[in-house]
């Protein structure tokens, strides 16, 4: 039996434990890019086998799971990739990629295009060449990651392009969205760069300034994340209630940024790893009126992160510092709780 419960959970099972309807799972943390700002400085060795890949697909159908999304490094570069892809969308699985975009050539597309529940979603950086390779550290990946976007398209398969702004490439960003629109494609701004999986503070040097978050945030395009009907998703996300993610080894994690071991699937099945980890108990104690965030004006806007404050502090529990300096700084934050102010007096 299952019920609906709030929005951290969406539904839980007899025994109150959550039910969780997604899954990040990274297939291998080899990459042919170099990204500046990449957090995932964890090891290639030691992948999962493609038998063992598909034994935890087949635990996540038994728990819940009804999306699968597949990420790297990149998970393309991995030999069997196809083989995973197939047999997740054999078991009925809606499927996510995340990928570079580097590696869709026509004979991809055609094999992605038998998937029928597929969306992708690609990384680019600038429609400026030398911009956007300036981030990924490898010449000629611009035309490539374009040509593949340009593949997908024509292919009709559900492709959205992921925009991470840093300084380096800001100045380009709007020309980026224009080309975006060019090819009719839906893309998603973020802006949090986040420390390295083992602590390395050096991609926090390509972050944005106060003043580039509030150019960039007074843009029409950003206005479109706070329609009433997204804000209602605000708040604490569903890390360990809704969703968590998978490593290449098999360890478990209450999200891909969230990077406390809850468990491992080489050792343990996935429902005693997701009812009984200490790590997802002490996860799930967090709501919003036990976090620090709940009485804060900017929390009804703000994606608070869990996984942040654990990157930077180590304790869940702490504040992470980044998200509030977005909140702070995000010209149309401001507007909202004028507005709001204004209202109130009337």
């Amino acid at each position: 039996m299952v019920k609906e419960v709030d929005k951290y959970t969406i539904f839980q099972s007899k025994d109150g434990t959550p039910i969780p309807s997604g899954v990040e799972f990274e297939v291998t943390n080899r990459c042919n890019l170099n990204c500046v700002h990449c957090m995932n400085d964890e090891s290639a060795d030691n992948e999962l086998s493609l038998d063992e890949i598909t034994h935890i697909i087949d635990q996540l159908l038994k728990i819940g799971i009804f999306t699968i999304t597949f990420s790297g490094g990149e998970p393309s570069l991995r030999r069997d990739f196809f083989d995973i892809i197939g047999y997740a969308a054999s078991k009925g699985f809606s499927i996510e990629l995340l990928t570079n975009g580097t590696l869709i050539t026509k004979p991809v597309v055609d094999r992605l295009s038998s998937f029928a529940f597929l969306r992708v979603f690609v990384s680019l950086f600038s429609s400026k060449p030398e911009v956007h390779e300036s981030i990924t550290q490898v010449r000629g990946s611009f035309n490539s990651t374009l040509n593949g976007l340009k593949l997908l398209k024509m292919a009709n398969i559900k492709t959205t392009v992921n925009i991470r702004v840093m300084k380096q490439n800001f100045a380009t960003i709007d020309e980026l969205i224009g080309l975006c629109k060019e090819l009719s494609l839906p893309f998603i701004v973020l802006l949090e760069v986040f420390p390295c999986y083992s602590g390395s503070t050096l991609p926090l040097n390509y972050r944005l300034s106060d003043d580039q978050i509030k150019e960039l945030t007074s843009k029409d395009y950003w206005s479109q994340r706070y329609e009433p009907s997204k804000l209602k998703h605000r708040g604490l996300c569903g890390a360990g209630y809704s969703l968590f993610s998978i490593g290449a080894n098999g360890k478990v994690y209450p999200c891909g940024i969230l990077r406390m071991e809850a468990g491992d699937l080489r050792k343990d099945k996935l429902i005693t790893i997701w009812k009984y980890s200490p790590v997802f108990q002490r996860v799930r104690e967090i709501r919003k009126e036990a976090y620090p965030c709940g009485s804060c004006k900017y929390f009804p806007y703000c994606r608070s992160c869990i996984g942040e404050s654990w990157l930077q502090t180590r304790d869940i529990r702490k504040i992470g510092v980044e998200y509030c300096r977005i909140m702070r700084n995000d010209t149309m934050v401001t507007k909202l709780l004028t507005r709001s102010q204004e209202n109130a007096r009337i």
